[in-house]
């Protein structure tokens, strides 16, 4: 019912407005309110809007109503008007009564940061469980904003609301109706989790994964494609992957492993997009590794680092093990910067995706890592039982082997579920065994 009219048209073309405010932490300087402005230019692109332009005012503390003040957006109202620009984009989060301020003010429609996002993600959904979780958002955004847009949704809706009375009506029943509408997307929710959890079960059972994650942007499916040999999208746009993507890595191993490309990560992230990232992210939860991408040329590379750990820390995804791959070091002319990273990051790799070599490095190092975590047994099977030399050979990674005169002594390395499996417990042999 409101998809269409929540949509942002191509066709827009678009002023950027943000600050620089003491009270925002992630806009409290110049630097930071430009690269986040920046950040959002690279956003609107991503939806192929034609930006126009951007203000950026100081202020000591926001104007409750406007953000920006009369004044200043009078004077957006002016520009916007000289480039026949038609959408305004606020860099921050904004309240129903100061979207209705802002377009009262200035005659021109106006959304915000966690608006772009929320566009973005609805278009680059894929599976089913994403776009569930992203419908939920955006109506969830969309619910206390409802009044401020409500003169736009009026137009679309052939004038309802402009009679006395009968806006306030229209509009309760809406929230009425949303709401009933989230409620019914979070039961299909609960059921697409439960089935995906399920089928994550079974594969953790057959595979084991590593996960890439990171700031969007960054070359994470670059890498994957690389390492991989695969044909995962790559595109200079923010979320150009939004849905989990599995490739496998190494066949090899035993049980195969498998690498796991995941959304990524931004700066100003709508609390509301949380829970979507929790849903998109379960994949990560379940690895036995957790990479992390790295974008070092990007001069914000250290903050996009830490909102990479903060979000990790929201998720609850911290404590897996985890390395550290700097990207696009081909790019960087300072080696000295880059000794410096490598030598303060412990766990880091610094790499080009382009790079032949560091790609067969960087892929040894993780396949190295995960095989490093597995359980080691030591098992002793006798010659007759032939059907249990082979599921060893098949279905374990063997450290050593020793012949006797009645039997093989066998140190493998195998997760635990994977030796469950095999039907040799009974030959299973303790610390100091002779047969060592």
């Amino acid at each position: 019912m409101f998809d269409q009219d929540y949509q942002i048209q191509q066709k827009d073309k678009v002023v950027l407005v943000s600050v620089t405010c003491p009270t925002l932490e992630k806009l409290n300087t110049p630097s930071k309110s430009q690269t986040s402005i920046e950040e959002l230019k690279d956003l609107i692109n991503t939806l192929n809007l034609e930006y126009t332009g951007d203000f950026i005012q100081n202020r000591n503390q926001l104007d409750a109503g406007s953000i920006v003040g009369t004044g200043k957006l009078e004077e957006i109202k002016d520009f916007a008007k000289e480039n026949k620009a038609n959408l305004l984009i606020f860099d921050l989060e904004l309240t129903a009564g100061q979207i209705r301020k802002i377009k009262k003010i200035t005659g021109i429609d106006v959304i915000d940061r966690c608006h772009v996002i929320l566009e973005i993600f609805a278009r680059h959904a894929r599976t089913r469980e994403s776009k569930i979780q992203i419908e939920i958002s955006r109506l969830e955004y969309l619910l206390p904003r409802l009044s401020g847009y409500w003169t736009h949704l009026s137009r679309q809706r052939g004038g309802v609301g402009v009679r006395g009375g009968e806006g306030e009506q229209q509009i309760e029943l809406d929230r009425r109706i949303i709401r009933k509408r989230i409620s019914q997307l979070k039961e299909e929710l609960k059921e697409v989790i439960n089935s995906r959890e399920q089928q994550g079960k079974k594969r953790k059972n057959r595979v084991l994964s590593a996960a890439l994650i990171g700031y969007t942007n960054v070359g994470k499916s670059s890498l994957m494609n690389r390492l991989c040999h695969g044909n995962v999208l790559e595109e200079n746009k923010l979320f150009a992957t939004l849905d989990s993507t599995f490739r496998t890595l190494s066949p090899n191993t035993k049980p195969p492993l498998v690498l796991i490309d995941t959304v990524g990560f931004l700066n100003n992230l709508p609390n509301t997009l949380i829970d979507g990232f929790r849903t998109t992210l379960d994949s990560a939860q379940e690895a036995d590794l957790l990479i992390i991408v790295c974008d070092v040329s990007n001069p914000e590379w250290e903050e996009q680092l830490n909102v990479t750990y903060e979000v990790m820390d929201k998720l609850k995804i911290n404590k897996k093990e985890k390395l550290i791959i700097f990207n696009k070091i081909d790019l960087v002319e300072d080696q000295i910067k880059l000794k410096i990273i490598k030598r303060t990051h412990e766990n880091s790799y610094l790499v080009s995706a382009y790079n032949q070599k560091d790609m067969q490095s960087l892929k040894n190092s993780i396949i190295d890592k995960i095989l490093e975590k597995l359980d080691h047994f030591d098992v002793f099977i006798p010659y007759e039982q032939g059907h249990l030399h082979s599921q060893i050979l098949k279905q374990t990674n063997i450290l050593k082997t020793t012949n006797h005169d009645n039997g093989i002594f066998y140190r493998i390395r195998t997760p635990e579920f994977v030796f469950n499996q095999l039907g040799v417990n009974k030959y299973l042999l303790g610390p100091g065994h002779q047969y060592h």
